[in-house]
């Protein structure tokens, strides 16, 4: 959770456009975050902190036509397949708006479907089948809507209150450990009381 709300901050202080609709939508809407939520996932698609993950097969499997034995290892890698163009056009622009779109009628921000035709903005929808950074299935992470719902909370108190500036000269550099990736040493941010409008 901390790493994924240190590329939050790192993302929206990159994007003004962004950092304004979440914090109107943080002030008008104060229950409800469905665009923050859309930032927050672009950036796990972006930015997942596990960057791959290993399934053992507990039986056998055929993938087309190849039979694949009980107790074989397979490797997914979620860094790829979350930057794969196929399923997110763009792949390395940061667009929550794959996820959300706005419903000009009600004035409030929705989520999209997954249609390959429609578009917002001229952003297609991401592929939800492909965003696997809580992995996906019968073994996904058991704390995904409470991480979720953890890093809403505390950005929606943050982004309220406070304006983070990153040095428009940083430089991101990736540390990995293991399948877990992190920015090396953390990223410079200053925090400057948000005016209220």
């Amino acid at each position: 959770t901390a790493v994924t709300l240190t590329y939050v901050l790192l993302l929206v202080s990159k994007h003004p456009d962004v950092e304004e609709r979440c914090v109107k939508e943080i002030r008008s809407k104060p229950s409800q975050h469905v665009y923050l939520e859309a930032v927050i996932k672009e950036t796990l698609r972006l930015f997942p902190p596990a960057v791959s993950t290993t399934r053992s097969l507990e039986r056998d499997v055929r993938f087309g036509g190849i039979l694949v034995p009980q107790g074989t290892y397979l490797y997914f890698p979620i860094w790829i397949i979350q930057r794969d163009e196929k399923h997110f056009p763009w792949p390395l622009k940061f667009i929550p708006e794959r996820w959300v779109r706005f419903d000009a009628f009600n004035k409030i921000w929705v989520q999209r479907e997954y249609d390959e035709t429609e578009e917002f903005e001229g952003v297609p929808a991401g592929n939800p089948k492909a965003f696997v950074a809580f992995s996906s299935g019968a073994r996904s992470c058991a704390g995904q809507r409470f991480a979720t719902e953890q890093m809403t909370t505390c950005l929606s108190i943050l982004l309220r209150s406070f304006k983070f500036e990153v040095s428009a000269d940083y430089v991101l550099k990736l540390h990995r450990e293991g399948f877990v990736q992190s920015p090396q040493g953390g990223i410079p941010v200053k925090i400057k009381p948000r005016e209220h409008a």
